[in-house]
């Protein structure tokens, strides 16, 4: 497989995510996990090393994170910004991507939280994604690194 295949599967998934308005829902990135992600999936980070394997474990923590964010932006009118940084893996079937999530209340108040991603990918799947170097700064509008880390 060319090394720029995997790099274009990780540019069209990272793009979706950003895309994706978590004020209109979580929906879509529940959609983008089903499209994107192997039935399978591996996934683990440095606040939660216990490994996590198959959608079926990865989904609850997804809404862990995705549904009080939603709510907040939602109901609160919290602004949700997302950006991302691709950085070439050590594989060719690997790529690293360095994020960027800033909210941001009514009185100008952030939360900035920050992390690496690591995913492992096979055919047009992501197999495994790692996640590292998770750091939440600024006002604690919202619970963002808590809800990784437990």
């Amino acid at each position: 497989m060319s090394e720029s295949y995997p790099r274009a599967l990780e540019h069209s998934l990272n793009e979706a995510l950003v895309e994706a308005d978590i004020s209109c829902g979580y929906e879509r990135f529940l959609s983008i996990f089903d499209r994107f992600y192997c039935d399978d999936i591996a996934v683990w980070s440095e606040a939660q090393p216990a490994l996590l394997r198959g959608k079926e474990q990865v989904r609850p923590l997804l809404l862990k994170f995705l549904v009080p964010l939603q709510l907040s932006a939602e109901l609160g009118g919290l602004s949700v910004s997302c950006q991302y940084f691709e950085v070439t893996g050590t594989a060719s079937d690997e790529r690293q991507t360095n994020w960027i999530v800033t909210v941001e209340d009514a009185l100008k108040r952030s939360s900035v939280l920050t992390w690496t991603s690591v995913r492992g990918w096979r055919g047009v799947q992501v197999m495994y994604e790692r996640h590292f170097d998770i750091r939440c700064a600024g006002e604690a509008i919202i619970p963002l690194a808590q809800n990784l880390s437990e």
